[in-house]
């Protein structure tokens, strides 16, 4: 069987990849439990939005708000789909000097990067909140980004956020060593689990229970073993 690492860098299906980087996220980052995920609808299909998800950290205090965005795009447009910034004049007038057959709208807003998006987000958010900290969570299906960090940190530090970027070898990493990890990875891919989590202990407790529902004497012998309180 293939690698996790090699699972997750040959997903193509966005809205399967972001439901895989949010239940790690959700393990992993204890910040992120509670996102809210708005980037998918009940098809399983991705839907257009400043962020992939969402929400305030429960108890943080100073408030502080978190942001993820996922995405399985190539690595040559990577550098795009996270800092593309329609409102640069620089990246405008360079496109705009280029000579073309037929003349090309230059991007919109609709086009902005990732970080860019979410830097709106926070602005929008500061003004209901203006004593948060924000953080956005760049993910990736593909292994190493290293080459992005500098200019993503300084975006980040220039729109007052924080920006980490967790890459695919970040994710199969927790999928294959964390219990709670192996739990996530068996449901996405097959994997089987080698270490009890609370994740693969409430599965195998529903289970035996939908198992017992079954048998013709459930409620006889439910009544055998039930205790008074």
């Amino acid at each position: 069987m293939p690698s996790t690492l090699k699972l997750i860098e040959e997903m193509t299906d966005e809205g399967k990849f972001e439901q895989l980087a949010l239940a790690v996220l959700r393990r992993m980052k204890p910040e992120c439990e509670a996102v809210i995920h708005e980037g998918l609808n009940a098809d399983g299909k991705t839907i257009r939005s400043q962020v992939d998800a969402e929400g305030v950290v429960p108890g943080s205090n100073p408030l502080r708000y978190v942001m993820v965005a996922c995405t399985t795009t190539k690595r040559k447009s990577l550098k795009g789909k996270w800092l593309f910034d329609s409102r640069s004049t620089e990246i405008n007038s360079a496109a705009a000097a280029k000579p073309r057959r037929t003349p090309r709208r230059p991007p919109g807003p609709k086009h902005d990067g990732d970080l860019i998006k979410a830097s709106h987000r926070a602005e929008e958010k500061r003004k209901e909140l203006p004593d948060a900290s924000f953080k956005l969570y760049l993910v990736s299906n593909l292994p190493g980004a290293g080459e992005l960090l500098s200019p993503v940190t300084a975006a980040a530090t220039n729109a007052r956020i924080e920006a980490e970027i967790v890459e695919a070898s970040r994710l199969a990493e927790f999928l294959d060593t964390d219990p709670r990890g192996q739990f996530v990875r068996f449901r996405f891919f097959g994997t089987p689990v080698t270490h009890l989590s609370p994740d693969l202990f409430a599965e195998i407790g529903r289970t035996s229970l939908s198992q017992r529902e079954s048998r013709p004497d459930f409620e006889i012998a439910t009544k055998r073993v039930a205790r008074p309180c």
